[in-house]
């Protein structure tokens, strides 16, 4: 299975994983001491953690989606597509290009199935059966899925990083990047395991 994109095809309207109060509180700056800079600061160590953790950090009423395109179906050991940025909330849409070349929909519990028993942070599709054949020709992005992610609150631990790294960025000190990255990599997702079982 090669990927060949993922893309993110909708953006959370704001990039503010914590409040500017939390983050001042943080800083130790009075409030609105330097709003504008705060939400930038805090906008910029949102996307660090969310880009660190392959997570999608931001609440799910700031839900993003992502369309992953794929060039032939997976040949690890599950036959499994694994849907990057958990939490997953719905797949929207779920099509490839059959032996004719044209666009066929895949459908839930018919075509596929959807295992998410790691409470969605780990999300990946498998077939019912097998994967049916796809166009053979040396054409791209052969399967389209498209799917929504985001958590239904910012986790603690995300909170945490995001003050962190925020701290980071205001004060330049690298005990703080430290602090930051250790909480990302504890919560990071690492999946080639799970499909390789």
């Amino acid at each position: 299975m090669a990927i060949s994109t993922i893309s993110r095809t909708t953006n959370p309207t704001s990039w503010l994983g914590v409040t500017r109060a939390e983050m001042e509180s943080q800083l130790v700056i009075g409030a609105d001491f330097e709003g504008s800079r705060t939400d930038s600061i805090i906008e910029a160590a949102t996307q660090w953690v969310q880009a660190r953790s392959e997570q999608s950090i931001i609440a799910t009423s700031q839900s993003q989606t992502f369309t992953m395109t794929l060039d032939a179906w997976p040949s690890n050991a599950k036959k499994a597509i694994y849907l990057a940025n958990g939490p997953l909330s719905s797949i929207s849409s779920f099509t490839y290009l059959d032996s004719a070349g044209d666009s066929t929909t895949l459908v839930a519990n018919t075509d596929y199935k959807l295992n998410n028993s790691t409470g969605n942070k780990i999300a990946f599709v498998t077939s019912i059966d097998s994967w049916p054949n796809i166009y053979t020709s040396d054409y791209r992005d052969k399967i389209t899925i498209v799917y929504v992610t985001g958590y239904t609150a910012v986790p603690a631990w995300a909170k945490e990083a995001i003050k962190a790294y925020g701290t980071y960025l205001y004060e330049a000190k690298d005990a703080y990047l430290t602090i930051a990255e250790s909480l990302v990599s504890y919560n990071r997702i690492y999946f080639d395991w799970k499909l390789n079982e």
